[in-house]
């Protein structure tokens, strides 16, 4: 009995503890964290490879290798840990990855390839750092360096940017990283002469699957289509490129500066300055021309100023200010500036000497005085001041300088009105001077003339008209008495009748026709 009773103690002894190690396994499950990494199979080749790992709690993570070389940065609950190799590591390894929380590890396996940075004759072993957890790596294999498994694009567009001579674009630059992770040094590779770029980045270290972006800019130094190779190197080699299209214009500007204001003498060419800057980036040649101006070439480089002295005629401008327009005209590109041109009327000497003439023709000569340095071209006379119908004619001529000359001009008198004359001296239509030559009485016109005419001798006039019919009355009479005379005579030969008939009619037919050119003789006036 007693052993009966010792056996139950026994067997509930060990319940209670079968229970206790479950309650206790139950609470070491409860306590239990997970973690995760990012990755599970990772490329190096001479660069760092970047894992992360996380957890549901505060751990410490750390890293169990045979030839990487690692180092963890601890976050407590993720880490980012680092992985390296040297150039001349090359292979395959399985790295495990620990995370504990003092009471409980846990550990995940990373698939780790090595690719060699280069072609190595020997390998070296890495070298730990501090505050890391290493375990040194004993290469006993390597294989032939393959460079394919980078996979860089370089991406900078493509279309082609257009801008002028001088003008800088921003071209951005993506780089994306399908390849295994990597450092790189971008650059420009560009015809000297043609472009000049600048790049806001050159130093890049890409994770697999990352994008970064940068900047080119790149400044346009001669017209046409020009290409920017950028390269990404890894050391000395390319693994990635693009080309950057721009399309530069040459620059067409000027601009035209002329004096504000000139006087000019309407009587001979005034000179004066203009300047032409070139604003473009083309040297070009331009011709100043404009109303009044004589045309002028100028050359101006690009970029540069050049002066020019014109030479302008203001004879055919108005006496006082006159706006005028002065244009720079170049091949493909013109410039236009206005100056105030104060035009000085002519001056000339001018003598009138008054000839002596029939009452119906009024004529005047003039001296004309040259005192310019320029010939006086085409002088002519005008007189006004006179009836618009009374025609005149003037003498022309050009006058040379310091010299004079005679004109001569006449005026018909076709009325009886009086007029009060002046005398313009024009030159090339524009007038140089005038003179008043005193006032015309009125008097008889041409037709008052004649009528005075023919009243002052009405008798003679009267006389002449009865003269004139007398004669007409007496050559008429003696025509019809040779008429009848002519009828009454009988025919002298009586022979022949039909001949002294037709000798009749033929004596008739003869005294007709003297009648009528007597008459007519006597009708004219």
């Amino acid at each position: 009995m007693n052993s009966n009773i010792m056996v139950k103690g026994v067997r509930m002894r060990w319940s209670y503890l079968l229970v206790g190690i479950l309650m206790l396994l139950a609470a070491v499950w409860a306590n239990a964290f997970s973690f995760y990494v990012s990755q599970d199979t990772l490329h190096t080749s001479g660069t760092e490879a970047t894992l992360y790992a996380y957890a549901t709690e505060r751990v410490a993570f750390s890293v169990q290798s045979q030839y990487t070389n690692a180092r963890v940065e601890n976050f407590g609950d993720h880490a980012k840990i680092h992985l390296l190799a040297p150039d001349c590591m090359s292979g395959t390894e399985t790295i495990t990855i620990r995370a504990t929380d003092g009471r409980t590890d846990q550990f995940k396996k990373i698939t780790l390839t090595h690719l060699p940075r280069q072609a190595c004759d020997t390998y070296i072993q890495p070298t730990p750092e501090v505050n890391a957890f290493y375990l040194p790596a004993s290469l006993t294999f390597s294989h032939t360096y393959d460079a394919t498994h980078y996979d860089l694009n370089v991406d900078a567009g493509t279309s082609c940017t257009q801008v002028e001579v001088g003008q800088t674009v921003n071209r951005k630059v993506h780089l994306y990283n399908q390849g295994a992770a990597v450092s790189v040094r971008l650059r420009a590779a560009e015809t000297e002469g043609a472009t000049h770029t600048f790049l806001a980045r050159e130093e890049f270290t890409i994770d697999r699957n990352e994008l970064q972006t940068t900047a080119a800019y790149i400044r346009a130094l001669k017209a046409g289509v020009h290409y920017v190779t950028l390269e990404a190197l890894r050391g000395d080699v390319v693994i990635g490129r693009a080309a950057a299209c721009i399309e530069a214009h040459d620059v067409l500007r000027a601009q035209l500066t002329v004096p504000s204001r000139v006087d000019a003498s309407a009587c001979r060419l005034t000179p004066f300055d203009v300047q032409v800057r070139n604003d473009g980036t083309v040297a070009q040649t331009f011709v100043i021309q404009g109303d009044g101006v004589q045309p002028a070439s100028l050359y101006v480089p690009a970029g540069q100023t050049a002066s020019q002295t014109v030479l302008f005629n203001a004879s055919g401008l108005r006496p006082n200010e006159n706006v005028v327009a002065i244009r720079a005209q170049g091949p493909d590109t013109a410039g236009t500036a206005f100056v105030i041109v104060n035009v000085v009327p002519c001056a000339a000497q001018v003598i009138v000497i008054p000839i002596s003439v029939q009452p119906e023709t009024l004529a005047w000569t003039v001296r004309v005085q040259n005192d310019q340095d320029t010939p006086l071209r085409n002088v002519t006379l005008l007189v006004s001041g006179i009836p618009s119908s009374w025609p005149q004619v003037s003498d022309s001529a050009d006058i040379p300088p310091h010299s004079s000359r005679d004109l001569t001009v006449r005026v018909t008198r076709t009325t009886d009105e009086g007029a009060n004359p002046v005398i313009h001296v024009l030159a090339d239509g524009r007038e140089i001077a005038q003179h008043p030559v005193g006032a015309v009485p009125p008097g008889p016109s041409f037709t008052g003339r004649v009528i005075g005419a023919i009243s002052a001798n009405w008798f003679l006039i009267l006389a002449a008209l009865l003269f004139l019919v007398a004669a007409l009355w007496f050559f008429r009479a003696r025509d019809d008495r040779q008429r009848q005379e002519a009828a009454a005579t009988p025919p002298a030969d009586t022979g022949s009748t039909d001949e002294n008939t037709d000798l009749y009619k033929e004596k008739v037919r003869s005294v007709k026709v003297k009648v009528e050119s007597n008459t007519k003789t006597e009708t004219k006036p």
